[in-house]
């Protein structure tokens, strides 16, 4: 299992970095322009942007998440098993 999660874990975090750093420089982008964004009429369009690149990063995230899940239940079942020996 701990094989499974060193191979995982790394390149799982930085696409889950790649997408915050995404979302917060499309977010700031949209923020300092926004009286010319209104000007424009091209708000609901970014917005949707940004809500596409809120969603990437939750996947993102939920990926990372399913390792950690696998790396604590690997750590809980080793404990156990160490308690079951012990008995």
């Amino acid at each position: 299992m701990s094989r499974f999660v060193a191979k995982h874990l790394q390149p799982r975090q930085k696409a889950w970095n790649n997408a915050t750093q995404n979302r917060i420089a499309a977010t700031t982008s949209m923020l300092s322009a926004m009286k010319v964004i209104k000007m424009l009429g091209f708000q609901h369009n970014l917005t949707h942007r940004i809500r596409e690149l809120r969603n990437k990063e939750l996947w993102a995230a939920s990926k990372l998440r399913w390792v950690m899940v696998y790396y604590n239940a690997s750590g809980l079942s080793q404990a156990l098993e160490k308690l079951n020996f012990h008995a």
